[in-house]
């Protein structure tokens, strides 16, 4: 499939070479505005002009920090909300981030896991009109190891082993297999 892409003019009209005939998804960004995704039919024959209404968009912003404490940059923050685009940034100077355009309502933030660090996960309510405050804290590793074995003794190989946990906010499950000696 193809893909068009072009910019409004100061008076916001745009013109589209059309991809195809029949339904085309169309998809409207503007800074400070919550993206505007469509489905519009394309005929040969000109039509009216299509007037398409962009709401401004929520904003959260805070710092990511280490499980000690310190700010960490250059660390993917994502929003994702029901419905719409996943928006993200990387933490800037200071562990800064900051995500615009956002959809109200409920939506969850995270920040990937890395081999250092759990990743961060937390739900918010983006409003508009109003920048919200979130702090993510990244969490510690712990660890964990042994050996699975039958009842006679002998190592499991490929055996599944899940770590979930049991008590706290945190619910994400870490999923591992154990190798040919069982460990």
């Amino acid at each position: 499939a193809r893909r068009v892409q072009v910019p409004s003019d100061e008076h916001g009209a745009f013109r589209v070479p059309a991809p195809a005939l029949g339904h085309v998804g169309l998809l409207v960004l503007a800074p400070g505005f919550q993206p505007w995704l469509g489905d519009v039919e394309v005929t040969e024959s000109p039509r009216d002009p299509l007037h398409i209404t962009l709401i401004a968009g929520a904003v959260i912003a805070g710092v990511v920090r280490g499980p000690d404490g310190e700010p960490r940059e250059g660390l993917r923050v994502r929003a994702n909300a029901e419905g719409q685009p996943v928006t993200a940034v990387l933490s800037g100077s200071g562990g800064a981030y900051r995500l615009e355009c956002l959809a109200p309502g409920p939506l969850w933030l995270n920040v990937d896991v890395t081999d250092d660090h759990r990743g961060a996960c937390t739900s918010a309510v983006g409003v508009v009109g109003v920048e919200q405050h979130v702090d993510l804290t990244l969490g510690r590793w712990g660890q964990l190891s042994g050996v699975v074995l039958d009842a006679a003794g002998q190592p499991i190989a490929r055996a599944r082993v899940l770590a979930v946990p049991v008590s706290g906010d945190d619910r994400r499950t870490v999923d591992d297999r154990t190798d040919d000696a069982g460990a």
